[in-house]
């Protein structure tokens, strides 16, 4: 795979080479870059390709999208503001000032310019999702609903849509979506980092981390399965402790960024379930998943399937949101939490025993604090792994 992308940006700088005016090459190695994880030279070049073609509002937007995606939503919107002026009739613009709108809270007017992108083009299925998510996160799922069916209509194949028509509706599966969280995570993973740690305040992997590391106490070199890995922010403080490190991701852009940190002695790119169900018994002394229940509606499956893979000490250390009700919900994000008394249920159920809680805020979503549990359980009577 390196070999790949060396060729295609090799290949694509010598085309600059060749032409140094030609805007559309800067614009393809600007997506390279990007889906590389490189977002610097990635806004470097879609800022050339503009100023090469000043009247192509496509590559506008992209500058406005991955800035965005940087996190630098002043400049991203500023782009967009001045686009909007320039082209007035495009579609794309209004939907690219919605969309950064909506990533820094000011929903109403994210509503308005979606609505102004549909009227200039009905056929955008992602502007129809879009306009669901802001109604979702006002408080209105019902008509949220109606938008990812609309989104649906226009493109049957929108993951996005329908994952958050199920979820809403009641139709939530108790296995995640594969498609939906492939790709959702592959077109994440250039900024993931970036944009949980220092944008949303990300602390689950610490957190996590921190009570693992009172519970572990001195214990030996460890077989450690760590489940939605992601790009390892979760592994990497892990390492230490563990004697095998075993990362498991659908995303096979989060698990290329996780590979750079060469911590784990394997990945593997599959469905969690699927990974443990073909894994033998009582082969981990360790099982962790940060983040990686928000995707699932129901849990009993996979807990039992991480009690049977669990040494008789083994220790299963999970984060989620926290849900004030009974049983399950989902979140205006999309994401599912989780009750106290659901997970003390299944934890009785399937014979678990309790080592730690603590509740506390996972990170900010829509600048307010996100609520979570961080859970430690063992595989049976509390024993110490350390011994």
């Amino acid at each position: 795979m390196a070999t790949a992308v060396s060729d295609r940006e090799a290949a694509l700088r010598a085309a600059i080479e060749r032409d140094p005016a030609d805007a559309a090459a800067h614009g393809e190695l600007a997506a390279h870059y990007y889906a590389v994880g490189k977002l610097d030279e990635s806004v470097s070049e879609y800022s050339l390709a503009c100023r090469l073609a000043p009247d192509v509002p496509e590559g506008r937007y992209n500058l406005a999208a991955t800035l965005n995606a940087c996190g630098d939503t002043s400049a991203a919107l500023d782009i967009v503001e001045q686009a909007e002026r320039d082209f007035p009739d495009s579609a794309i613009i209004h939907y690219g000032k919605a969309c950064v709108l909506q990533r820094i809270g000011r929903l109403d007017e994210s509503l308005a310019s979606f609505t102004i992108a549909l009227e200039l083009d009905p056929n955008h299925a992602d502007t129809w999702y879009g306009v669901g998510i802001v109604l979702l996160r006002q408080g209105d799922p019902l008509r949220a609903s109606s938008f990812f069916e609309r989104a649906l209509d226009v493109a049957p194949n929108h993951t996005g849509a329908r994952y958050m028509r199920d979820a809403l509706s009641g139709q939530a599966r108790t296995r995640p979506d594969k498609s939906f969280v492939q790709e959702l995570f592959d077109g994440y993973a250039a900024y993931y980092d970036e944009h949980m740690l220092e944008q949303l305040g990300y602390r689950a992997p610490q957190i996590l981390c921190n009570t693992l590391a009172n519970e572990l106490r001195g214990a030996p070199e460890l077989r450690v399965l760590d489940l939605g890995c992601g790009t390892g922010l979760v592994g990497s403080r892990l390492r230490p402790r563990a004697g095998q490190l075993v990362g498991v991701d659908l995303a096979r852009g989060m698990l290329d960024r996780a590979r750079t940190l060469d911590c784990y002695d394997r990945l593997e790119c599959c469905d969690v379930l699927d990974f443990l169900n073909e894994q033998s018994h009582a082969t981990q002394d360790l099982v962790v998943a940060a983040d990686l229940f928000i995707y699932f509606a129901e849990l009993d499956e996979v807990f039992a399937a991480i009690r049977h893979v669990l040494t008789p000490c083994g220790l299963f250390a999970f984060t989620v949101e926290e849900h004030t009700s009974e049983g399950w919900s989902v979140g205006p994000s999309g994401r599912f939490r989780h009750s106290r008394a659901y997970l003390e249920t299944l934890r009785d159920r399937l014979g678990y025993t309790p080592r730690s809680f603590e509740r506390t805020v996972i990170r900010h979503d829509g600048g307010e604090p996100c609520q979570g549990f961080i859970v430690a359980w063992s595989a049976g009577p509390e024993t110490d792994l350390s011994l």
